[in-house]
């Protein structure tokens, strides 16, 4: 897909980065070097299956409506995970991992948010933002705490 051109092409893909952020938390919550964190991974997979039933829901209601033009200037490849989760091999790299996909979330959702004249699905898209700075944030305290440890 290189472009955007219906809401149901936005919720698909968004729905599918859900699904990208619970397998990169549950790939992390199962490996040995993340047990630490398990029960953040855990908890951050299940925040995101909410999310995921959220958009799910919006696309069976055909509530979602916009112009191609509003978002012709999202590309979906500029949300994409540069690398494979599945990659890590320490707790640092899963925590970047992490990271990243919460940042490229945080990025679609705002980037939606602003686009939406519809007040409720603004205010949607705003939560589902929020909600991903704040997992973001919590892995960068984990990472900066790991971080302190190492020194």
């Amino acid at each position: 897909m290189s472009v955007f051109s219906t809401p149901k092409d936005v919720l698909l893909f968004a729905i599918e980065l859900e699904d990208q952020m619970i397998r990169v938390f549950e790939f992390c919550r199962e490996k040995e070097f993340c047990k630490s964190l398990s029960e953040i991974f855990d908890r951050f997979a299940e925040e995101e299956k909410t999310h995921k039933r959220r958009l799910e829901n919006l696309l069976k209601s055909g509530q979602i409506s916009f112009t191609p033009s509003s978002v012709a200037d999202l590309l979906p490849e500029n949300y994409l995970l540069q690398q494979d989760p599945c990659s890590a091999d320490n707790i640092k790299d899963g925590l970047r991992f992490a990271m990243e996909i919460e940042k490229i979330a945080y990025r679609l959702y705002s980037d939606l948010s602003v686009r939406m004249t519809d007040p409720l699905l603004r205010s949607i898209f705003d939560i589902l933002a929020q909600e991903e700075s704040q997992h973001k944030l919590r892995f960068e305290l984990a990472f900066d705490e790991i971080a302190q440890k190492d020194k």
